[in-house]
């Protein structure tokens, strides 16, 4: 592009002017440097008042998680994650600096750890840490994001200072000080539909931690986790680990903790978690939540006419022997016997026909909606009853 070409004048004129692009997206059409827009217009229009970026433009097609996986995990540059986004070098790396995040000249690679990279020593004065931490109250979490580093570098400055980390009492009442996330922290005190179905997911696929009471869901399903975001009020982002090729959503409240220790889930639950006591009008949606996170519906090739096959799976026999017993007196499917698995760990195994099939299908779907099951389970009952072989 030939800065004294009167045709390029008039149409960047037009795409500045009439289309209201931006200098980005301009360059990006004639596969130039923004710099050479911006000179061009400068030097033809000497009056000329820019635009305003309109705020968040890139920050609505780019996640934090996102731009952390493509600079840190993969190691593409800037350069290439702005082309990625029809986006500059410039705007990305305000950006990152919005974020507190480190560029790469501020990270090293070292294949010993799982992601790839770690932090440059960057040193902290000892008054500067013990100011955030003991007199505004900051956590290290927080603390690490204003200097663009983990939690766990944070928590080694603190040991090498002689700091003492506050008890988990305190560090629950300076919390709400620093926790950027919205979440209904009352959700789970009142019992309806929608609480015991995302308990039933929670006693299966969830998990309270050992350190921190953070309270995590894990599937592969990440449309369950939108819902369960939804009905708990909740921004909380849900993390993705391509390694493992699942979803995580994780919150931390003293109060809903607490509220799920009372009700029977634990720290290490697996092999020990009890059926807790469920209101009757609550116990389907409860149930649906618990085979959406380990029961499975599949066919039996070997029986045509009468297919249809579903089954839990638990590391609790106590709680497997209670699930068997409330399905037998309250959706009237047939007493089965438990089986003891031995994979990696023991497990209990039961599993029902085709007619008891049916009879789960309507007890856990009849007062439900979409906003409150797996559509792929739920998909794969109709599959079934559509295929002209289940009744």
């Amino acid at each position: 592009m030939g800065n004294n070409n009167k045709l390029d004048i008039e149409n960047l004129a037009h795409y500045y002017f009439e289309w209201k692009l931006s200098i980005a997206e301009i360059a990006n059409l004639y596969s130039t440097a923004h710099y050479k827009i911006h000179y061009i217009l400068k030097k033809s229009f000497p009056d000329i008042e820019y635009r305003k970026v309109k705020d968040g433009k890139l920050r609505q097609v780019l996640s934090k998680e996102k731009l952390i996986e493509l600079h840190y995990d993969k190691g593409l540059p800037l350069s290439e994650i702005a082309k990625m986004y029809d986006s500059t070098y410039r705007s990305v790396n305000i950006y990152m600096k919005h974020l507190n995040l480190p560029t790469n000249k501020d990270i090293t690679r070292t294949g010993g750890y799982a992601s790839g990279y770690k932090i440059k020593i960057i040193d902290i004065p000892k008054e500067k840490l013990y100011e955030l931490y003991y007199e505004q109250k900051l956590s290290l979490q927080k603390i690490g994001e204003l200097y663009g580093k983990p939690r766990e570098y944070i928590h080694r400055r603190m040991k090498k200072y002689g700091f003492k980390a506050r008890t988990r009492p305190e560090a629950w009442k300076h919390r709400g000080t620093d926790d950027v996330y919205e979440i209904n922290e009352d959700f789970f005190h009142n019992w309806s539909k929608e609480m015991a179905y995302i308990l039933g997911l929670i006693l299966t696929d969830g998990n309270i931690g050992t350190e921190d009471d953070r309270i995590s869901i894990t599937m592969k399903d990440v449309e369950v986790l939108e819902k369960v975001k939804r009905k708990l009020e909740s921004n909380h982002p849900i993390k993705y680990t391509e390694a493992n090729d699942i979803y995580q959503f994780r919150f931390a409240r003293e109060k809903m903790s607490d509220r799920l220790r009372e009700i029977g889930i634990t720290k290490k639950k697996s092999l020990i978690v009890e059926f807790p006591e469920v209101p009757d009008e609550f116990l389907s949606h409860f149930i649906r939540g618990v085979f959406d996170g380990d029961g499975s519906v599949f066919f039996e090739p070997r029986s045509k006419k009468s297919p249809l096959r579903v089954s839990f799976i638990s590391g609790s026999k106590t709680f497997m022997t209670t699930l068997e017993n409330m399905l037998h007196l309250h959706a009237g499917l047939s007493e089965r016997t438990i089986y003891e698995t031995h994979r990696k760990n023991v497990s209990y195994y039961i599993r029902y026909g085709h007619n008891d099939s049916l009879k789960f299908f309507d007890y856990i779907y009849a007062k439900a909606d979409e906003s409150l099951w797996l559509e792929r389970k739920h998909q794969k009952f109709l599959e079934g009853m559509c295929s002209g072989s289940v009744t």
